[in-house]
């Protein structure tokens, strides 16, 4: 049986411009591995009882020095993250300027923020008395798995402290697909948006192997989240109606989240 829902969103959108920055993964050496776009996905694997560490740079492209903070959010987690500060496990936390945070920090105080010098040069600033591991790298970031592998998609936009639309949002995905199989091997996933690009509507295929509540949120290209809502889904297919006629012109991240997982697909919204 096919359900169909329509979506209406409105819209919370900003500006899009290009950073006057550039973010790289590294590896332990510090050489640059990946190239970090705005919107952008890195995939990592975690091994049960481990803490896995991605190396993340900032190259500061203007003539002038700058500073730069982060703001980290939870996208899916799956066990549920601990993040109330403690060691229990799961939980993700991040070294950024002169600190490594406990796990129920989700931005850095002034006295933490990344200062970077002009003309490309990458910071340096971390202390040898803080985690050795991440000397020289301005940004680091550690997912400790617990007792059990899970899948986790943590986000994080670094930003500009003088200019607020000069941003760079990205997410971590960690061992993606796992912990979203039913019993019978069937995975719920979007299979399709269209028409892609889209004016004025776009329709969401979804496939759900039961009945269940779900939630659909769009991001911008720069990782802000334009509007979630909530979902009913019957078990086969589903076309989930979007009215696109608010969003601007753009590349969109839309993501449903369900009980059985995370599913994501880009849109694109032509005008």
């Amino acid at each position: 049986m096919k359900k169909i829902t329509i979506l209406a969103f409105i819209c919370l959108t900003a500006g899009l411009s290009a950073q006057s920055f550039s973010i790289y993964k590294t590896n332990n050496a510090g050489v640059n591995t990946v190239t970090v776009t705005n919107g952008g996905n890195l995939t990592e694997a975690t091994v049960a009882g481990g803490n896995t560490n991605t190396k993340i740079k900032i190259k500061n492209n203007a003539a002038n020095t700058q500073t730069f903070s982060v703001l980290r959010s939870v996208v899916f987690n799956s066990p549920t993250l601990i993040l109330d500060g403690s060691s229990t496990t799961p939980n993700t936390y991040f070294c950024f300027g002169y600190s490594c945070f406990a796990s129920n920090v989700n931005s850095p105080t002034p006295s933490d923020y990344t200062i970077l010098a002009a003309s490309g040069q990458t910071s340096t600033t971390f202390p040898y008395a803080d985690n050795s591991f991440a000397n020289s790298q301005p940004f680091s970031l550690y997912l400790a798995e617990g007792t059990n592998v899970g899948n986790y998609v943590i986000r994080y936009k670094v930003f500009n402290i003088s200019n607020a639309n000069d941003t760079l949002a990205f997410t971590v995905s960690y061992n993606p697909g796992v912990g979203i199989k039913e019993h019978n091997g069937n995975v719920q996933m979007i299979s399709g948006v269209y028409p892609n690009p889209a004016s004025t509507e776009a329709i969401l295929s979804v496939n759900s192997t039961r009945n269940q509540t779900g939630s659909v949120t769009i991001y911008n290209a720069i990782g802000q989240r334009v509007k979630t809502i909530t979902v009913n889904l019957e078990s086969g297919s589903n076309e989930l109606k979007i009215n696109t006629s608010e969003l601007n012109a753009g590349v969109y991240n839309v993501t449903l989240n369900s009980s059985e997982g995370l599913s994501s697909k880009k849109l694109i919204v032509s005008k």
